[in-house]
């Protein structure tokens, strides 16, 4: 069967609340970043942190989680978080969150945060820095 995501979410900030499978995702679904800092692109870049909500079922008893931040314009792809996930119950999705803390955005534009997993392409979520 390989792997299947259930959900890959992005949202403004995330907390696991009391109780196992339970998560307060706040902002889900961001599209778009206002840049509020004065930044002068290209000689600097906009940093933000925001997070990932993955949900993903997988028949293989653990993976490894690979994040990707890819701008729209070039194609150029920067890898910057990888994990090794382990699946308690196959019949169960895995449920991950991830802080990307200080993404660095080298320009206002579109960008891509890609989800990778055990070297493949899955998904991905478009998001604009304006």
């Amino acid at each position: 069967m390989g792997a299947l995501v259930k959900a890959f979410i992005l949202c403004d900030d995330a907390q696991k609340q009391s109780g196992a499978r339970k998560y307060d995702l706040k902002g889900a679904g961001v599209s778009f970043i206002e840049s509020t800092v004065p930044v002068q692109f290209p000689s600097q870049v906009f940093k933000h942190t925001l997070w990932v909500y993955l949900q993903i079922f997988d028949d293989k008893p653990q993976g490894r989680v690979r994040l990707a931040l890819m701008r729209a314009d070039s194609e150029r792809r920067y890898f910057f978080r990888e994990m090794a996930i382990q699946h308690a119950d196959q019949l169960r999705p895995t449920s991950v969150l991830v802080r990307l803390f200080n993404c660095e955005f080298p320009a206002r534009e579109a960008y891509f945060i890609e989800l990778w997993y055990d070297d493949e392409w899955l998904i991905d979520q478009r998001l604009d820095i304006v």
